[in-house]
C-alpha cells in the first residue's frame, strides 16, 4: 500500500490536507444503463475467449485492449463508439504484450512489451503506428494523456511527456499502487487505491494538496476492508500468506474537468457505486450503476455525456449522465 507524505522534502512544503464532504445535489442516483453490448460479440468473436484488459475513451471513441484466453492467440487493439460498433484497429503477435492504455488526440498509446524492449506506441483510428517511442520505465497503470500527448509515469513519479522526437520530464508523487490523471492542463491527480486519498499535483507549479473525499459509499468500503483485514488476521495461521494490499478504488478516470471513482467493494445485488468529484476533489454526485450484480466490472470511462463500465468478460454498460 502506498502512503502519501506529509512533507515535500525537496522543497520543505508542508502538504495540505483537506477533508472534502458530498457537495451540494451530491445525492445518490440510479442509474439504469441506456444499453448494453458485447465487446467481442461485436466483432465476431466469442467472448469467452477473450478478455477485456484495458478501456479507455479517445477523442473519437473508446478504446480496448483484448487479451486472449489461449497464449498463443495475439492481442487486440479495439475501438469503438458509444453504441457498440466496434472494429479491430490493430493485432498483436503473440509474443508481445500490451500494458496501459491511453487515449490520444489523434487515436490511443499504449506500451509494447517484448523479451528485448518496450515501446509507447500510439495509434492511428485506422492502425496506422503514428510514433514508437523506447520508454525505460513505467507502471502498470503508469500512462496519462497531457495536452494530447501520450506520457508515462515511472515507479518513481517520473513523468515523461512525448512528442515526436521530444520528451519533456516532469517530477510528481505517483507511485505503484496509485492510479495517476490529468485534471485540466498540468494538475496531476494521484488516487491512492487503498485508502481512496487523492494527492493533487501541480506538475508545472509543484505545489500539493491532499484530498480525503468524505462520502457514505467510500466510508463504507473502507470500513468493509478493515473488517476484513481484522478477521483474516484473527484467523491467520502461523507462516500463512498476509492479507493482500486492500483495493477500494477498483478503477478512475478523469474526464479533464474532474475525477470518477469506480468504489469497491461492489453493492450487491444492483452495482457498483461511482463517486464523481470536481477539480478541487470535492465530490459532486454519486451513482448506484444497475448492473445486475455483473462483480467483474474493473473498467470505467466517461464520453459524450455517458458514463461507461466494463467487465472482464467483455459486457459494456453505458449510463446517459
Amino acid at each position: 500500500m502506498h502512503t502519501f507524505p506529509t512533507t515535500v522534502s525537496n522543497g520543505g512544503l508542508s502538504l495540505i490536507m483537506l477533508l472534502a464532504p458530498v457537495g451540494l445535489g451530491a445525492e445518490l442516483q440510479e442509474l439504469l444503463p441506456n444499453q448494453k453490448f458485447f465487446v467481442s460479440r461485436s466483432l465476431g468473436l466469442d467472448e469467452s475467449r477473450m478478455k477485456v484488459r484495458d478501456m479507455r475513451a479517445g477523442s473519437d471513441g473508446i478504446w480496448f485492449i483484448l487479451e486472449p484466453a489461449v497464449a498463443t492467440s495475439g492481442r487486440l487493439l479495439v475501438k469503438s463508439d458509444i453504441s457498440g460498433n466496434a472494429r479491430i484497429v490493430a493485432t498483436i503477435p503473440p509474443d508481445t504484450r500490451l500494458v496501459g492504455l491511453t487515449g490520444t488526440a489523434r487515436g490511443a498509446a499504449t506500451v509494447l512489451v517484448t523479451k528485448t524492449q518496450r515501446t509507447l506506441t500510439e495509434f492511428s483510428v485506422t492502425g496506422e503506428r503514428l510514433q514508437s517511442v523506447s520508454v525505460g520505465c513505467y507502471t502498470a497503470e503508469g500512462l496519462v494523456t497531457i495536452e494530447g500527448k501520450a506520457a508515462t509515469v515511472c515507479p518513481d513519479g517520473t513523468i515523461t511527456r512525448y512528442d515526436g522526437t521530444t520528451a519533456q520530464k516532469y517530477s510528481s508523487w505517483a507511485r505503484p499502487g496509485t492510479i495517476p490523471l490529468i485534471v485540466g492542463n498540468r494538475t496531476l491527480a494521484v488516487v491512492d487505491r487503498a485508502t481512496v486519498g487523492i494527492l493533487l499535483n501541480d506538475i508545472q507549479a509543484g505545489t500539493l494538496s491532499l484530498v480525503k473525499p468524505d462520502v457514505p459509499e467510500i466510508a463504507d468500503s473502507l470500513k468493509r476492508i478493515a473488517t476484513a483485514q481484522a478477521s483474516a488476521a484473527a484467523t491467520a495461521r502461523p507462516g500463512e500468506a498476509p492479507f493482500g494490499t486492500p483495493l477500494a478504488v477498483m478503477d478512475a478516470v478523469s474526464d479533464g474537468m474532474g475525477l470518477y471513482l469506480l468504489i469497491y467493494p461492489y453493492h450487491v445485488p444492483s452495482g457498483p457505486t461511482v463517486v464523481r468529484l470536481d477539480s478541487k476533489g470535492v465530490p459532486t454526485a454519486r451513482y448506484r450503476c444497475v448492473t445486475g450484480g455483473d462483480a467483474s466490472v474493473h473498467k470505467i470511462a466517461v464520453k459524450d455525456g455517458y458514463l461507461i463500465l466494463c467487465s472482464v468478460n467483455g459486457s459494456v454498460y453505458t449510463f446517459k449522465l
